[in-house]
């Protein structure tokens, strides 16, 4: 295990790739969080349409985005023949930190 690590730190690219992926997640979690911040204060007036229409629109940016960045990081991780364990291990982080932002997004 030490040895594979190993030889991905010394692969200049695929840090790159890691830094680069986890960066844009941090600004599509900003963007989620500022769509469930929003959905959370949406005042109970007849005319809240721009709550939920900002709500909404960065919502689904945030979503498009996220999905953006993951067939991106598929398909530099698959050219540059990263194991197959890693990449199952992103799907992993994907759906448990996706599964985590719904329950948030649900309960408040």
């Amino acid at each position: 295990m030490i040895r594979i690590f190993r030889k991905f730190t010394l692969d200049e690219a695929i840090v790159g790739i890691v830094f680069d992926h986890f960066r844009n997640l941090s600004v599509i979690s900003l963007l989620f969080g500022a769509g469930a911040w929003k959905q959370a204060r949406m005042d109970d007036v007849p005319f809240n349409w721009w709550d939920l229409t900002s709500a909404t629109l960065l919502d689904i940016t945030a979503f498009a985005l996220a999905w953006l960045n993951h067939a991106h990081l598929q398909v530099r991780l698959r050219s540059h023949n990263a194991p197959r364990w890693i990449i199952f291990a992103f799907y992993l982080f994907y759906v448990v930190g996706f599964t985590e932002l719904y329950r948030y997004v649900r309960n408040n």
